[in-house]
């Protein structure tokens, strides 16, 4: 589930009542690429206009990241350690 979907279901997200964390929400901007695809706002871009970094937002957002755990194990147990002969 991505986060626009999780704000969009119909039996409601359950987000605290918090004015720092609906501004960080609010604070970027957006654009479309050349695929249709949303574009949030560059961070450097929204410190240029002067707006906070979402920092409690983006905390929000994480929660829908892949995981990377599996991939990070299987690179792990390839690398060669020259000094102790451990593979």
């Amino acid at each position: 589930m991505k986060s626009k979907d999780w704000r969009a279901d119909p039996a409601g997200a359950q987000i605290p009542d918090s004015d720092a964390l609906q501004a960080d929400a609010c604070g970027p901007g957006y654009g479309y690429d050349s695929n249709t695809r949303l574009l949030l706002e560059k961070k450097d871009d929204m410190r240029r206009r002067g707006a906070a970094s979402p920092d409690q937002w983006d905390a929000v957002a994480l929660t829908f990241a892949e995981p990377v755990a599996d991939r990070l194990a299987h690179w792990s147990r390839r690398l060669v350690y020259p000094n102790l002969g451990v593979a």
